[in-house]
């Protein structure tokens, strides 16, 4: 509770006025825990390590802070995972809470936000997945929301659309739409920067709005300190190359989990049963999903092969079709899914016909065009067109309003 002018509160805003931990501060702070263990009240322990922010432990890869026999630089090793910092528990949680309590008094109630939901169809890759996060409202949430990190990540853009189609009604609570809106942003940037489409500056920028708009609408009463990690991410990224995030992680931890919890015998054996398993779970498994390119693909049809020989100008090679195709790794679509692809003229909305591959050489996926009518609403034409498969850049979650007019769930890296 002292104040200094060398401290920042912990809901500053401003990384360029922060002073950065460095490899000599982390040290004092562990040395100084290693000098009171044992000397003060085990309360006064915890209270100090909240403080210093680390937790002490004499037998970890630090020892006691005197002694880094790996030579251990822990400030230049460090990257938060966006998952646990914007999804479980984290800030879309928090942000998502507060969103659903300053709807109520609107009229728009968790029932609304389901039937909107549920109204939405998927990529069927997932439409059988709790992934989608569309019955996230099915039970009612006091507070934070809560759902898997996999939901959130699933469902966050199709609430900001029903903030979208309900814009008119929001007047009263528009610095909390702006809030979760940059939000929304900020998990946009971050896929973009994951899949290489987006730098790490773009990401610090819409963090950057994203923060300031929440302290707009909430001030720091909602803050928590995950907001202050999310602003590191950026610089983190920037300084190791590479984006960590804990998805796989998480969910291997259920294979273990699927035998374990369910044995009693954990005598000598148990820990090489738990392997055993685990192992043959993992060799039933397809890894196919780590390929580019059509899935289970047949023979085409003369006709199929003599279009594309002729149009492709490479006659003499196999012409294979298939209803599905990974576009990029470990990204599905199938027949009858909507896509968005990119072209030199910007971007195209299209429903897929099927897919098809020429030799070795070329790999295609026909669509049928449906031209935008604004506001991310899209009418069928008449016009079908083969593109590279590579065009796909991602599924597209939509609600059908007649057989040949569809509003797209719009994410800002294309929409």
């Amino acid at each position: 509770h002292r104040y200094s002018d060398r401290l920042l509160p912990s809901s500053s805003v401003e990384p360029s006025q922060w002073q950065r931990a460095n490899s000599e501060s982390i040290k004092a702070k562990i040395r100084r825990l290693h000098d009171s263990a044992g000397c003060i009240t085990r309360q006064a322990f915890e209270d100090m390590e909240r403080k210093l922010g680390w937790v002490y432990n004499l037998d970890g890869l630090l020892a006691d802070g005197y002694q880094t026999p790996l030579g251990i630089d822990v400030a230049k090793m460090l990257q938060y995972d966006w998952m646990h910092t914007l999804l479980v528990a984290g800030c879309w949680n928090i942000e998502a809470g507060a969103l659903v309590a300053a709807l109520k008094p609107l009229g728009h109630t968790q029932k609304n936000l389901h039937d909107f939901l549920s109204s939405l169809t998927c990529p069927s890759s997932i439409a059988s997945h709790a992934a989608t996060g569309k019955h996230i409202f099915r039970k009612k949430h006091k507070g934070n929301l809560k759902c898997s990190a996999s939901e959130g990540l699933g469902v966050y853009s199709c609430i900001r659309a029903f903030l979208t189609e309900n814009n008119d009604s929001l007047g009263s609570v528009w610095k909390e739409v702006a809030s979760y809106s940059a939000l929304c942003s900020v998990l946009d940037v971050m896929n973009g920067v994951r899949m290489g489409k987006k730098h790490p500056n773009d990401l610090s920028y819409s963090i950057n709005v994203y923060v300031k708009a929440h302290q707009r609408a909430y001030s720091t009463d909602l803050w928590v300190p995950k907001y202050h990690y999310l602003q590191h991410i950026p610089e983190m990224i920037l300084a190791h190359g590479v984006v960590v995030g804990c998805f796989v992680h998480e969910r291997k931890h259920r294979v273990a989990k699927r035998y374990a919890e369910n044995m009693r015998n954990v005598g000598d054996g148990f820990d090489l049963s738990i392997l055993h398993a685990n192992l043959h779970d993992l060799s039933d498994k397809d890894i196919d999903q780590l390929h580019i390119g059509l899935v289970q693909p047949i023979r085409a049809p003369m006709r199929l092969q003599l279009l594309l020989q002729t149009a492709l100008q490479l006659h003499g090679n196999d012409v294979f079709y298939s209803r599905q195709a990974h576009y990029a790794m470990g990204s599905l679509s199938s027949v009858d899914d909507f896509v968005v692809l990119h072209t030199d003229s910007g971007y195209v909305v299209g429903q897929v016909l099927f897919f098809a591959s020429v030799g070795l050489q070329v790999d295609l996926v026909c669509v049928s065009i449906w031209g935008s009518r604004g506001e991310n609403h899209f009418e069928k034409s008449d016009q079908e067109c083969f593109f590279d498969l590579t065009c796909i850049d991602d599924c597209v979650i939509y609600r059908r309003l007649s057989p040949t007019r569809i509003v797209a769930v719009a994410n800002s890296l294309w929409l």
